[in-house]
C-alpha cells in the first residue's frame, strides 16, 4: 500500500500543475489587459496640452490700444503712439532719449525702464471689430505703428516728442497717460508733416495729460 501511495504522488501532482495551469493562463491575459489599459491612459494624459487663443490683439492703425490699467497696479504710466509708419524720439525731463534717431538711424534706448519699437499692421483693417475699416478697399496693404511705453513708474515733468512724418502723407499722434488711481487721461492729435511736442506728465491723483507744438 505504501508503494502504491507513493506512486500515487506524482499523478496526483501533475493533476494539481494542470489545473494551476488553467488558472493561471486567464489570470496572466486579465494583468495584461490592465497593463495596457493603464498605458493607454497613461500616454492620452501626457498628450501635449492644445494652445489657448489669448484674444490678445495687435496695435489698431486708427485707435492704437492703450496700456491695460489692469496690469498698472501700483503706479502710473505714459504711452505715446504714432501710425503710418511714422517714427518718432522721445526726450525725458532728464534729457535722456528713446526712439529713432533721424542723424544716425539708429534706435536709441537712453531712457531706463521704457521700451519703444514697431508692430507690423494691416492698413485697411479694424482689429478691435475684426473687419474692415473699408469694404470697398483691399486688406492686401501693411503698415507700422510705433510706440513708446514705460514699463515702471515714468517721471513727471515735461517730455520732448518730435515726430519724424511726411509733408505728403497724414499720420496720427496717440498720448496715453495714467494716476496713480489708474485714471486715464488722453490725446490724439491729426498731423503732416515733422512736428516737435512739449508733453507734460504727472501722476498726480486727476492730473490731464498736456500736448503743445514747441
Amino acid at each position: 500500500m505504501k508503494m502504491l501511495n507513493r506512486m500515487n504522488y506524482p499523478c496526483a501532482s501533475m493533476k494539481s500543475m494542470k489545473n494551476n495551469r488553467g488558472f493561471i493562463a486567464p489570470l496572466l491575459i486579465a494583468i495584461i489587459a490592465i497593463l495596457l489599459a493603464g498605458g493607454y491612459v497613461y500616454t492620452q494624459n501626457q498628450q501635449p496640452a492644445q494652445p489657448v487663443n489669448s484674444g490678445a490683439q495687435a496695435i489698431s492703425t486708427t485707435t492704437p490700444v492703450p496700456a491695460s490699467s489692469s496690469s498698472k497696479t501700483s503706479h502710473g504710466d505714459l504711452v505715446i503712439a504714432s501710425d503710418s509708419e511714422v517714427q518718432f524720439l522721445v526726450t525725458d525731463p532728464q534729457g535722456r532719449r528713446s526712439g529713432f534717431d533721424p542723424k544716425t538711424g539708429k534706435i536709441l534706448s537712453e531712457i531706463l525702464g521704457a521700451s519703444y519699437g514697431g508692430q507690423r499692421v494691416i492698413e485697411n483693417w479694424d482689429y478691435q471689430n475684426s473687419k474692415p475699416i473699408d469694404p470697398n478697399k483691399s486688406t492686401d496693404g501693411y503698415s507700422v505703428d510705433y510706440r513708446f511705453e514705460y514699463e515702471q513708474q515714468p517721471l513727471n515733468g515735461t517730455y520732448v516728442v518730435t515726430f519724424f512724418g511726411s509733408a505728403t502723407n497724414s499720420y496720427h499722434q496717440y498720448f496715453y497717460s495714467y494716476d496713480q488711481n489708474q485714471h486715464l487721461s488722453k490725446v490724439v492729435r491729426d498731423a503732416s508733416s515733422t512736428q516737435k511736442l512739449k508733453v507734460q506728465y504727472s501722476d498726480d491723483l486727476g492730473s490731464e495729460i498736456q500736448v503743445t507744438i514747441i
